[in-house]
């Protein structure tokens, strides 16, 4: 059996949209379509609806034999309150409700040379608002359009002939809303015998789509960036670009190498083919596993975190942060591997702290059993006690007292990690919540801290790629 397609055709009906005996039905529409409604079979073979009939043929001439359309007609038709006064007399509700019977009738079943049908019920949707109002139809239509089952539908036809402006205005602008290039617009002239097929669809939903680009640029969000560059057709490199960030944001280099790697990018031109020399520069000392390197990009991550408002992730990364700020001091100051090797701790770990005496008399001293057990991997505790001492051993001129000062500070909001669900709890966690927890501005202390690694929020890449990619679409 074939498959049928489902489709939606929209409009509005107007006052020349019923015709009887080839006239358009003119004076008093409402009473003459609740006449023609109450004796609708008294007018068979008399009437007609030229312009509806002209788009739905178009629409029909889509199906073919193994894929037939199943066509469902929604009409809009004015049914205003009795204080709208003579304006009542034109209301069009029954003439949508008398083209309801009509249509289904004009496109049934098993026509020759037509592989498809007006399914019945017409669907009919009575506005009683007054139809000149432009925000008032904008609203009224946006309602209409949310109904959850319209999404059964491949493709939503909209003629917006009939009717006020302000309601084909705003059945219009919602319809692309709700199906975006899923909608195509037909436009019947007065007397013509094909519609014609507007663009205005392709249009706005550019514009949406663009904009939607430039809010995921401006939250972060590369991954979606780079979908909706796709989608509205952007330069190649941009992609990449954005491709490559997103990439970095998991920490995943080797891909993000790939990305600016990739032929697309050929196309970069000026500011944006350097920054990407500088990118993949960049990437040679985090594909090497460099500390420093690491530490920076970890920290730029965590600044996105927190501009996104993912508080707990932000908490996570602080966390993982002040570790490797304790092991690259420890490292720099004592000269102590951090990493471990098969379970163990490194054995130039082991044997610098056994061949250094007053440092093992002081790990030793504040170990609850009294006798520091250099062999295991370092812990946090055992980093922070290294830390210490290392900044008792610092000179004057040395930044490591300040570094590790800052990383004291941050320990206030360990008991907030942990209850988090970023922990062992399911405490909710917010930018209030920070604050309350944190004496102080924090984000200005962790600034205060990278600068003694001479890391600069300004440097991060993706705030680099941010600014890069909202300038080219300005």
């Amino acid at each position: 059996m074939p498959e049928h397609r489902r489709v939606l055709f929209l409009a509005n009906v107007g006052n020349r949209d019923l015709n009887v005996d080839g006239q358009p039905v003119s004076d008093d529409h409402r009473a003459r379509g609740e006449a023609i409604l109450a004796d609708y079979a008294a007018y068979a073979g008399r009437l007609s609806a030229p312009i509806l009939e002209v788009a739905l043929q178009r629409v029909l001439r889509e199906g073919t034999a193994d894929q037939p359309l199943l066509v469902t007609v929604g009409l809009f038709g004015t049914d205003q309150p009795s204080s709208a006064g003579s304006h009542r007399r034109r209301d069009t509700a029954p003439f949508a409700h008398v083209l309801a019977r009509y249509l289904p009738e004009r496109f049934p079943p098993q026509q020759r040379q037509v592989h498809g049908h007006v399914e019945k019920p017409v669907l009919v949707r009575t506005i009683d608002e007054n139809p000149s109002y432009y925000d008032a139809m904008y609203e009224w239509f946006g309602t209409q359009l949310a109904r959850s089952e319209l999404a059964r539908f491949d493709r939503c036809y909209v003629s917006p002939v009939g009717g006020t402006p302000a309601a084909n205005f705003g059945l219009l602008l919602r319809a692309i809303e709700r199906f975006e290039r899923r909608c195509q617009v037909l436009y019947v002239p007065e007397g013509g015998r094909q519609p014609v097929v507007l663009d205005i669809a392709d249009h706005l939903v550019q514009r949406v789509v663009r904009a939607r680009a430039r809010d995921a640029i401006e939250r972060y969000e590369f991954a979606r960036a780079a979908d909706l560059l796709q989608e509205t057709g952007a330069d190649p490199a941009l992609i990449a670009l954005a491709e490559h960030t997103a990439h970095r944001l998991h920490f995943d280099f080797e891909q993000a190498r790939a990305a600016l790697d990739a032929p697309a990018t050929k196309s970069a031109r000026n500011e944006c083919r350097e920054l990407m020399r500088r990118l993949n520069e960049g990437l040679d000392a985090l594909l090497d596993g460099e500390p420093c390197a690491l530490v920076a990009e970890l920290y730029y991550n965590l600044l996105v975190t927190y501009e996104q408002g993912r508080y707990v992730d932000f908490l996570a990364r602080l966390f993982r942060l002040h570790e490797a700020l304790l092991r690259l001091l420890v490292e720099k100051t004592l000269g102590l591997p951090t990493d471990e090797e098969k379970g163990r701790a490194h054995p130039a770990y082991t044997a610098g702290i056994e061949q250094a005496p007053a440092l093992k008399a002081f790990l030793d001293q504040r170990s609850e059993r009294g006798v520091f057990d250099a062999t295991r991997p370092p812990n946090r505790w055992a980093l922070e006690q290294l830390a210490t001492y290392a900044v008792t051993q610092a000179g004057a001129a040395s930044p490591w007292p300040e570094l590790a000062a800052g990383l004291k500070r941050i320990q206030a909001l360990a008991d907030l990690r942990n209850k988090s669900i970023g922990g062992h709890g399911f405490r909710g966690v917010s930018r209030a919540v920070l604050g309350r927890a944190y004496r102080g501005d924090l984000l200005a202390d962790l600034a205060t801290m990278m600068a003694l690694l001479n890391v600069s929020a300004e440097a991060s890449p993706f705030e680099q790629v941010r600014r890069a990619l909202l300038a080219e679409g300005s």
